[in-house]
């Protein structure tokens, strides 16, 4: 079983003190939704919104 820390470099990421919690990468699946949702609120100007794309091309 993989751990967090040989997966990611934790230093070239926002979720590091989040995912230093954490042993193994689904410990931390529980809580993701509102890690993300917080870090959003932060995010820089520079950030630009993906939309959903429609579903042209399926069942065609």
């Amino acid at each position: 079983m993989y751990k967090i820390s040989e997966l990611y470099d934790l230093d070239h990421t926002l979720a590091k003190d989040y995912l230093a919690k954490f042993e193994y990468p689904w410990q931390a699946l529980s809580g993701i939704k509102d890690l993300i949702l917080e870090l959003g609120k932060n995010l820089g100007e520079d950030y630009v919104e993906v939309k959903e794309r429609g579903k042209e091309g399926r069942d065609t």
